[in-house]
């Protein structure tokens, strides 16, 4: 019988995504942190979304806030023309993220999205 001693996981590199946004205009950088829950970290294994799918939609997707969480909405008019041969595989992402702690709740594909009560999302987190 196999004994394991330990396991040793890099938590770190594999479930924090940090997004730098820059405005080359207005000489601003800022740099976002988001943290997979153990949820997130096993629905997007399990769904083929990495950490630039997750970007992608946090950086260019429409955001609804509602009910304390944010919902980044990679829709496919979202989608920048250098990633448009990517289309079908980044269209209709979903990544919900908690409003107070920045934590990725969980991520998926969604063909349609209806019945948000679309409020002001926090200018924080979505840059136009």
């Amino acid at each position: 019988m196999a004994m394991i001693i330990s396991i040793n996981f890099e938590k770190t590199d594999l479930r924090d995504i940090q997004i730098s946004l820059a405005d080359k205009q207005k000489k601003l950088a800022i740099d976002f942190n988001f943290r997979h829950s153990n949820h997130s970290f096993k629905r997007c294994s399990q769904r083929g979304i990495d950490k630039d799918k997750i970007s992608i939609a946090i950086t260019h997707g429409e955001c609804v806030y509602k009910q304390g969480l944010i919902y980044f909405i990679l829709g496919e008019h979202n989608i920048p023309g250098s990633l448009q041969k990517d289309n079908s595989r980044l269209k209709n992402i979903v990544v919900l993220v908690s409003g107070k702690t920045n934590e990725i709740i969980t991520s998926g594909c969604q063909a349609t999205l209806t019945n948000f009560n679309n409020q002001e999302p926090l200018p924080s987190l979505c840059w136009e």
